[in-house]
């Protein structure tokens, strides 16, 4: 099966998120970012495959019961090249070392293989992304008459699996 570890974005940032996500297929031909129906998160760890999920679980629930919620901020938006289109995350440094703890013990204490994507990845929401190469201007114009700001919680690290082809919640582990 194939996962993938976030953290879950809550509130009002999920729902300006989740929006946003949907409403640009709706008025331009990029519907590539909605086909998984992914919920609003933040990539820890990018797509990996198992079929034994319970070392994993069990690392990330001994990890979170160890390590401390902190904060982020959500402000504004990003890109890579006219690929991607983001919410772009201005982390904690808490949230920085966090994170970076969690996938060096992650690397070593599973055999889940890592990419350099994994190691080098920005914190950032999407909201559109792989087939928007050709009307990318007009939907960077478009998330750009918003400006969003949002004080926000590191507070959980999720395990998501695809099944169906979708994003499937598949467990919720909250940090102390």
């Amino acid at each position: 099966m194939k996962y993938l570890i976030v953290t879950l974005v809550k509130g009002k940032l999920e729902k300006f998120q989740q929006k946003l996500l949907y409403d640009i297929p709706k008025k331009f031909n990029a519907k590539r970012a909605i086909l998984r129906k992914p919920p609003a998160h933040i990539t820890l760890k990018y797509f990996f495959e198992t079929n034994d999920i319970g070392k994993v679980e069990k690392f990330v629930k001994e990890f979170c019961k160890s390590h401390k919620k902190s904060n982020y901020r959500a402000r504004g938006f990003g890109h890579f090249q006219n690929d991607v289109i983001f919410i772009d995350i201005d982390p904690s440094k808490e949230m920085v070392k966090t994170r970076r703890e969690f996938l060096k013990r992650l690397e070593s204490e599973t055999e889940i293989e890592f990419l350099n994507v994994d190691r080098d990845s920005q914190f950032h929401i999407s909201v559109a992304h792989t087939d928007i190469n050709e009307e990318y201007d007009k939907i960077w114009s478009y998330v750009n008459k918003t400006n969003p700001e949002f004080n926000c919680r590191f507070d959980n690290i999720t395990i998501l699996k695809v099944e169906d082809n979708l994003l499937k919640v598949h467990k919720i582990y909250n940090l102390k």
